[in-house]
């Protein structure tokens, strides 16, 4: 999964969850709109080389936590895409 300022296009509309403004302040993501895209997965260790330090802070690897509620609600869009096999999974 990833997020992105690009709103989805139609097709892709449900695939998409838009976070929330105050979300985006909590996590010190910009002003802008940001969507998760459920579209993609991708698999890869953990920890490996694809974890990087905040640019802000080299002390954190982590922007916060999402609340619950915003976790569960992409859980459930990227598991509905997934049974109707919308959701490529990509090895990094």
């Amino acid at each position: 999964m990833s997020i992105t300022h690009s709103p989805p296009e139609l097709s892709e509309e449900d695939l998409s969850i838009e976070v929330p403004p105050e979300l985006c302040s909590q996590l010190g993501l910009d002003d802008a709109a940001n969507w998760v895209r459920v579209s993609e997965v991708n698999r890869f260790e953990w920890p490996g080389i694809h974890l990087r330090t905040l640019p802000s802070n080299p002390n954190r690897y982590d922007y916060g936590m999402i609340p619950p509620e915003f976790y569960e609600k992409i859980k459930a869009k990227l598991y509905e895409a997934m049974m109707k096999g919308r959701v490529p999974s990509a090895k990094r």
